[in-house]
């Protein structure tokens, strides 16, 4: 297959509401357990794509995160078969064992990631070698955006991670796609006819 002379946008979105949604106050050590449930289950009951989402899912090559909420977001969108790319997975964060402290899910997914940026991070992925990851993530995509349209699900911070290693080669978009479920965020590759737009420039 012979590539266009210029690529096509790419649209990251984040997965539509998880079925495992609390306000309760928990531990840290709870918040652990939480999030294993989290990334266990898939979308709530109820969850319905919007039709942006639909109309991208029909005209775009659809890969996404292979958590079951990024894939069941694909599925619902109108996408039987998406690509589940591992390189697009959330970004872990550390565990935090305060004793007493019970804090909202919410809360403590800030906390952890705060923590995790600033170099905790005991059995994972450190924040560095996740950057690494979103700059490897976005070689292929862009590679990819050269043969179609692209819709990307995946997570929150790690489609900002994504976006931004997408920026550093050239591409135009937010400097921080949607936090909004089910929403989308374009990027446009930069006005080049040639290979360049592969690889960030030095």
């Amino acid at each position: 297959m012979t590539a266009p002379s210029q690529p096509h946008p790419i649209w990251l979105a984040r997965h539509l509401p998880s079925a495992h949604a609390s306000t309760t106050r928990i531990t840290g050590g709870e918040f652990s357990t939480w999030s294993l449930t989290y990334d266990a289950v898939g979308l709530g009951p109820g969850a319905q794509a919007n039709s942006e989402l639909i109309e991208l899912a029909q005209r775009c090559t659809v890969l996404c995160s292979p958590l079951p909420r990024a894939v069941e977001t694909a599925m619902l969108a109108g996408c039987t078969d998406p690509v589940t790319a591992p390189m697009l997975a959330r970004t872990t964060r550390p565990d935090l064992h305060v004793p007493y402290l019970r804090l909202r899910p919410k809360t403590w997914r800030a906390l952890t990631r705060v923590a995790w940026q600033c170099g905790w991070a005991p059995a994972i992925a450190s924040h560095t070698e996740t950057l690494v990851r979103a700059h490897q993530a976005a070689a292929p995509l862009a590679a990819l955006a050269a043969y179609s349209e692209l819709l990307v699900i995946g997570h929150n911070y790690f489609n900002t991670l994504i976006g931004d290693s997408l920026q550093r080669r050239g591409w135009t978009g937010p400097s921080k796609p949607t936090t909004r479920h089910g929403r989308a965020n374009a990027y446009h590759p930069p006005p080049q006819y040639a290979a360049p737009w592969l690889e960030p420039s030095a």
